[in-house]
């Protein structure tokens, strides 16, 4: 089964998410990683991952940019869920979130995620 992704017009801030037959309204911030499945993207919050019927970049585009920023040609995450950062020996950087999950930021992005973070 597919699944859809939409801002709700009745709940302002919440979004929609429907993968087969569940169902969840969530309030974005609760969302702590989007990631890319082919033409599909995995939102994750809380303890579900449900799958939707958008692509990354698409999802991108409806999330806000300062709070959500991309890591990776994979990956976006939460500013707020991010519980440290240590640097890898290629010069990528590794995020750990606050449920303890990593997250690798791309070298590419490394630097403009540092600014970012930084005062």
């Amino acid at each position: 089964m597919h699944s859809q992704y939409c801002t709700s017009g009745k709940i302002p801030g919440k979004v929609f998410i429907k993968d087969g037959e569940r169902c969840w309204i969530v309030n974005p911030d609760e969302i702590f990683l989007l990631e890319s499945e082919r033409n599909y993207s995995r939102v994750y919050f809380q303890n579900n991952k449900p799958l939707v019927y958008k692509s990354l970049i698409a999802v991108e585009g409806r999330i806000d940019p300062s709070k959500f920023v991309r890591v990776n040609r994979r990956q976006i995450i939460n500013l707020d869920f991010i519980k440290s950062t240590r640097m890898s020996p290629d010069s990528s950087m590794i995020l750990i979130l606050q449920n303890g999950a990593t997250v690798e930021v791309s070298r590419r992005n490394v630097q403009r995620l540092k600014s970012v973070l930084s005062f």
